[in-house]
């Protein structure tokens, strides 16, 4: 991903404020830093992210841009949340930053802190549609299915057409037993997002939910043909055959999910092992 070099510089660390040649030369290393990342050499962009902050501390940018890199492989959280954190406050124009700490935050287990930060985003950026998004992904993750929904909602208020909005929108409202509203927000956001395999295979358990396991089949396969090393994919493959009947057909498709490393549920192996036909699980998730 690539980011603007242009900036609004608010402040200085203090006792390290940078000359105006410093920020020059940090913003060559900037920009080499894009060009590295651009080359999927991300190891020589976090070198050059940090040699930018060398030049100038007060950088809020090139803190961002650092923190990105040690987001990247979820191998240095705590890292990344500093730097998000320095990133912020040297330049509160830099909402991105606040938002990838709270995705450090929760990759550290610290959902409290997390969903408290998000919270004050979207207080601080109340006009901005992402962050409303995005704070409802946090509440689908803690099944909080109606504030999710509300969250959704705003966000499509204040940005129409949000594919991925109208996406999170249906799987909280079929999560919340609104199933048929549910199933018309997630087929709309898949038509608009075709290659987004998440919207189908939640669509596909939405519809499995609501007895349409035919439907369920065709939505699973177009996401099979998207991606067909996708073990989620085999997975609910073999939640709509048990569906329709066909344990032989649910049993190949989870040992295809087994090959692809995908953890079958113990709801799915304790049908499987006891040759039923029921109704699709309840397993929520973000698009």
């Amino acid at each position: 991903m690539r980011w603007s070099s242009a900036l609004i510089v608010v402040g200085a660390l203090a006792g390290c404020a940078g000359t105006e040649g410093n920020r020059e030369e940090a913003q060559k290393r900037l920009k080499a830093g894009y060009l590295l990342r651009e080359r999927e050499d991300f190891g020589g962009a976090a070198r050059a992210f940090a040699a930018a902050i060398n030049q100038d501390p007060s950088f809020g940018q090139a803190h961002m841009e650092l923190g990105i890199e040690y987001l990247r492989y979820g191998l240095r959280l705590e890292d990344a949340a500093k730097e998000f954190a320095r990133a912020a406050a040297l330049d509160p124009s830099l909402w991105m930053a606040s938002q990838y700490r709270v995705l450090a935050l929760y990759g550290l287990g610290d959902k409290k802190g997390a969903l408290a930060a998000q919270k004050a985003l979207v207080q601080r950026e109340p006009g901005r549609a992402e962050v409303h998004n995005n704070y409802g992904d946090l509440l689908l993750k803690e099944r909080r299915w109606e504030d999710a929904a509300r969250c959704f909602r705003k966000a499509l208020e204040l940005k129409s057409p949000y594919p991925l909005a109208r996406g999170g929108l249906g799987i909280a409202l079929w999560q919340g037993g609104n199933v048929e509203e549910g199933i018309e927000h997630l087929r709309a956001a898949a038509a608009d997002l075709p290659r987004r395999v998440s919207l189908r295979l939640e669509l596909a358990r939405a519809l499995l939910a609501h007895n349409r396991p035919a439907e369920a089949a065709a939505e699973a396969e177009a996401a099979r043909e998207v991606e067909p090393d996708n073990g989620l994919v085999y997975h609910i493959l073999a939640e709509v055959r048990l569906a329709q009947g066909d344990r032989d057909a649910a049993a190949a498709m989870a040992r295809e999910a087994r090959v692809r490393r995908c953890e079958l549920s113990a709801e799915l192996r304790a049908k499987l092992d006891a040759g039923a036909s029921p109704e699709a699980g309840n397993q929520g998730g973000s698009p």
